[in-house]
C-alpha cells in the first residue's frame, strides 16, 4: 500500500544561537537568533520521508505561519518530502486549537482534490511555546486515533488492513502502540537521525 503522509512543521527560533527576547519580553526574537524546525519536527520528517520510501507513497510537508516559513518548507522538500502547503497566517495569533482546525481543513481540502493523508505526523510540542495539544485536537477534529510521544513508527500490513506500529519511551521502558490507518503521530527526537539538505538539495 502507498501510503500518503503529512508532516506539520513550525518556523520557531534557533535556539542554538544567542537568544534576544522581543521589546515586551513575552517572545524570543528570530531576528537575532534565526530561524529553522525544531528537532522533534526534523525528526517527524525524516521519518515521513522513511515511511513513503518503504511505501512507494509521497510525503507532503505543511506550514502555517507568514511568507518566511517557505524556508522551512523548502528545508523539508529539500531531504525527500514530494509537495508542500503553506497556510499564511499570523502563527503567533493562533492557538492550538486554531492550528488543528487549520491542519483538518487542509487535509479535508486535500481528499477532496484527491490526494489523502493516511499518516499525519507532528512535533511532539512546539519548540518556542512548549505546547503539545495539537496532535490531540487534530485527531478529535479528523476522528483519527493519536500516538503521543514516538520516536519511531513503520508502516505495516495486518489481517485487518495497514496500520502504524510506533515506538515510545513509557515509564516502564519501550511501549509498542499498533493502531489503525489512517492515524495521527507526534514524535520525539532521539529515534532517528534526520538528514540535512545538500546545496544541490536546496537548490
Amino acid at each position: 500500500m502507498a501510503v500518503g503522509v503529512l508532516v506539520c512543521v513550525k518556523r520557531v527560533p534557533d535556539s542554538s544561537s544567542e537568544v534576544v527576547l522581543t521589546e515586551d519580553a513575552q517572545a524570543v526574537d528570530g531576528r537575532y537568533a534565526g530561524f529553522t524546525m525544531s528537532p522533534h519536527e526534523e525528526c517527524a520528517v525524516e521519518l515521513a520521508v522513511q515511511v513513503t520510501a518503504a511505501t512507494g507513497g509521497e510525503a507532503t510537508v505543511l506550514s502555517l505561519g507568514d511568507a518566511d516559513a517557505v524556508e522551512q518548507l523548502r528545508a523539508a522538500l529539500a531531504v525527500g518530502c514530494t509537495a508542500a502547503t503553506l497556510v499564511v497566517a499570523e502563527a503567533h495569533r493562533f492557538g492550538p486549537a486554531d492550528v488543528a482546525r487549520e491542519i483538518a481543513a487542509v487535509v479535508r481540502d486535500h481528499e477532496a482534490a484527491g490526494r489523502s493523508h493516511d499518516l499525519i505526523l507532528l512535533g511532539n510540542d512546539a519548540a518556542d511555546s512548549g505546547d503539545f495539544q495539537v496532535g490531540i485536537r487534530l485527531a478529535y477534529e479528523l476522528g483519527r486515533p493519536v500516538v503521543n510521544g514516538a520516536s519511531v513508527l513503520a508502516v505495516e500490513e495486518s489481517p485487518d488492513g495497514p496500520v502504524v506500529v510506533a515506538k515510545s519511551e513509557g515509564p516502564d521502558g519501550m511501549e509498542t502502540y499498533r493502531v489503525p490507518l489512517p492515524a495521527i503521530v507526534t514524535i520525539r527526537e532521539g529515534g532517528v537521525e534526520p538528514r540535512y539538505p545538500s546545496v544541490p538539495g536546496r537548490m
